[in-house]
């Protein structure tokens, strides 16, 4: 059985068309294709309304269990699937994030090679932990400071804060008092 999509006007297989129980024919009148371009063009169009709505999703830590718990069981069950799904991802970071990649690798490297050391605690907090080297300019790869997960991702948090409200490294005094503990070792 074939049907006109109401958007493009194509005659497509009805297997083409999301089910829908008040339609007529139990379908949509918009091919699955159209629905995802119109989807997609939505969220590019009010995307600072759904990244705020995702960053305050009342369910967020369920669904990132769930992701967790997901990508868990199909390593275990469907290793090939998991490689090719998650290698993608990783490929397409690199890509994405270049900067960040070659920073993190040159790293690693001379950590590796002993030309740099790790502290074993944190240098904002001062907690005994294996600590992460955050870089505040990725053009200086070794240039690090090295912070607990906690205050990693403090730091991250009032980065990512400060540069969606646009603030620059200068306007310091607009960042919060935690925020300017935090970014104080820049």
């Amino acid at each position: 059985m074939n049907k006109k999509c109401i958007c493009c006007g194509i005659e497509k297989d009805i297997s083409e068309y999301y089910s829908h129980s008040q339609m007529a024919d139990g379908h949509l009148n918009k091919c699955k294709e159209c629905c995802k371009k119109q989807t997609k063009d939505n969220r590019e169009k009010h995307l600072e309304y759904y990244k705020e709505y995702d960053r305050n999703r009342p369910n967020k830590k369920e669904c990132a269990k769930k992701v967790s718990e997901y990508k868990n069981r199909l390593r275990k069950e469907d290793p090939e699937k998991f490689d090719s799904i998650f290698h993608k991802a990783r490929k397409n970071y690199r890509k994405n994030h270049h900067d960040k990649y070659l920073a993190n690798s040159k790293l690693q490297h001379a950590l590796d090679t002993g030309k740099v050391v790790r502290p074993n605690k944190c240098s904002k907090c001062g907690i005994d932990c294996i600590p992460q080297g955050h870089h505040y300019d990725y053009s200086k790869p070794l240039d690090v400071i090295w912070l607990c997960a906690k205050c990693h991702s403090k730091v991250h948090v009032e980065l990512r804060r400060a540069e969606r409200e646009d603030i620059k490294p200068d306007d310091r005094y607009e960042i919060t008092e935690e925020g300017k503990e935090y970014l104080s070792g820049h």
